[in-house]
């Protein structure tokens, strides 16, 4: 018996992995509703020129085994949903018929025979007849409502989708990797030529049961595949770029921004005390290694967050005096992580430029 067992997972190892087939084609704004809720900006939008969605084909808990068990898994579940729906349909028929009098209750029987006597074969070699739906004397079976939670059966699922819209006017990181190419125009010709050379990736949202698939890479690829006549760019502008470089995978070069003179300042002075830019991910935790420092740095190091607060947001003295360590930490921390990072593909040959920043610096080299 061990023997065998030891055979049989020997031979499932071997067989390759059943993955789901997803398709990757045009979508609709009802893709991205359905699914605007998993991404950190649920707000619509502006200027969407173009939907890309991601669509399973297979049922959402057969894609997981492969063969005669996934068909025997889906036959189950129906076979039980039927059960489910004959129960509470019987359950239904008598608790109507105990709350009816005697005369009602026969006229309700006799609704119901004739409903049977149609649906029921008459003989072995009968043909079965189909109800009419539109008569009195028929009524479609009831169906049981599906919990909130779960996936259609077999239907097909959107688990992914990409959304395509017009590019900002101004943009300081497209000017850098297009050699100001959009910049020394005027307001209408460069917006004009803007809409006309350049699209941009402003959502991209993956169904969290199918993250770390490859999907939003597809999505991405796909893009970048079949874009409109004339579009020369594709950009994005994206804080997960940071985390997750399927931008780069799917063959986007990635630009960041070079930090400015405060930023770079307040990182040093962070530096002082103990913290690097990512120690800022739990404010709780800064605020315990900042009390760690001896009183006269303590001072110190808020003097240099409330300068930098002020030079970044020129906020004026009487609401700086009210802003706490936590506030400061918090707003610090916002900044330097949550930069978002910028993606551009040239289509047309243009020369990709790959831009190399250090702190206060840049240099700018074409590849």
């Amino acid at each position: 018996m061990a023997r065998e067992l030891n055979n049989r997972f020997a031979a499932m190892r071997d067989q390759p992995p059943h993955e789901p087939p997803i398709r990757i084609e045009i979508g609709t704004m009802d893709d991205y509703r359905a699914l605007a809720h998993h991404h950190y900006r649920s707000r619509f939008p502006g200027a969407v020129t173009g939907i890309v969605r991601a669509v399973i084909d297979e049922p959402s808990l057969a894609w997981r085994f492969s063969g005669k068990k996934a068909q025997r898994t889906t036959e189950t579940r129906r076979h039980r949903d039927s059960e489910r729906r004959e129960a509470r349909s019987r359950i239904s028929t008598d608790d109507e018929v105990g709350m009816m009098g005697d005369e009602r209750a026969r006229r309700h029987s006799a609704r119901l025979d004739l409903t049977v006597q149609a649906t029921a074969p008459a003989g072995e070699n009968a043909i079965e007849a189909t109800p009419d739906q539109s008569s009195p004397l028929t009524s479609p079976s009831p169906v049981s409502p599906r919990p909130s939670g779960s996936r259609p059966l077999s239907d097909a699922q959107v688990i992914g989708v990409l959304v395509i819209s017009l590019p900002s006017p101004a943009c300081r990181l497209r000017d850098l990797a297009t050699a100001d190419r959009y910049r020394n125009l005027g307001p209408r010709e460069g917006t004009a030529l803007l809409n006309r050379e350049v699209r941009c990736i402003s959502r991209v949202i993956v169904d969290p049961r199918f993250r770390g698939t490859g999907v939003a890479e597809q999505l991405v690829r796909h893009a970048l595949d079949h874009v409109a006549p004339g579009v020369r760019f594709t950009e994005a502008l994206a804080a997960m770029g940071r985390v997750n470089p399927f931008f780069v995978r799917a063959g986007m070069t990635r630009y960041e921004r070079p930090l400015r003179e405060d930023e770079s300042r307040l990182i040093d002075a962070l530096s002082c005390v103990s913290l690097e830019p990512t120690g800022l991910a739990s404010v709780s935790h800064a605020i315990d290694v900042i009390e760690t420092q001896p009183r006269h740095r303590q001072a110190w190091i808020d003097v240099e967050l409330r300068r930098w607060r002020r030079a970044s947001a020129r906020l004026p003295l009487a609401r700086m005096r009210g802003l706490t360590l936590r506030d400061l930490l918090i707003a610090a921390r916002d900044k330097l992580l949550l930069q978002p990072v910028y993606f551009i593909a040239a289509h047309q040959g243009t020369p990709k430029q790959k831009t190399e920043y250090h702190r206060g610096t840049e240099t700018q080299r074409t590849a």
